[in-house]
């Protein structure tokens, strides 16, 4: 069956299986889209040199110890979760101080303006002559 005798055939179909294509190939091409996307970024973004080293590294460094219960190995988890919680916060707290104090010289900035007269403006207006009025030609003869 050719492809425009199957698209006429959904088009005379009933709503529900008009639907169902029409959400089966919104999936499909859903998929389709992000494995391209995916594949893109594959092979836009090159590898590092030491990447598989660096993956070693944090593998090993993350073992948990033989004998080590759930609670303990929770507990690092929080104590390292609050660390870098605690170094977060510092750098929000010393970027927005940095702000706010920006802020709020702003605000005690002096400002002031000089309005001079208009003798002291380097342009005027050219004084334009008046047009007298003029009759128009009779266009209706």
């Amino acid at each position: 069956m050719k492809t425009s005798e199957r698209v006429q055939q959904i088009r005379n179909s009933e709503e529900h299986v008009r639907r169902r294509w029409f959400w089966g190939l919104s999936f499909g091409f859903g998929i389709i889209m992000i494995l391209i996307w995916a594949a893109y970024i594959q092979v836009a973004l090159p590898k590092t040199k030491n990447a598989l080293a660096v993956e070693q590294k944090t593998e090993t460094a993350q073992q948990v110890e033989p004998g080590e219960g759930f609670f303990s190995v929770l507990g690092k988890g929080f104590g390292e979760i609050s660390k870098k919680a605690e170094d977060g916060w510092k750098v929000i707290g010393g970027k927005s101080s940095l702000y706010f104090s920006e802020i709020k010289n702003l605000i005690e900035k002096e400002r002031s303006v000089d309005l001079k007269p208009e003798t002291d403006l380097k342009f005027a207006p050219a004084v334009i002559d008046e047009i007298p009025p003029a009759e128009l030609p009779n266009t209706a003869n």
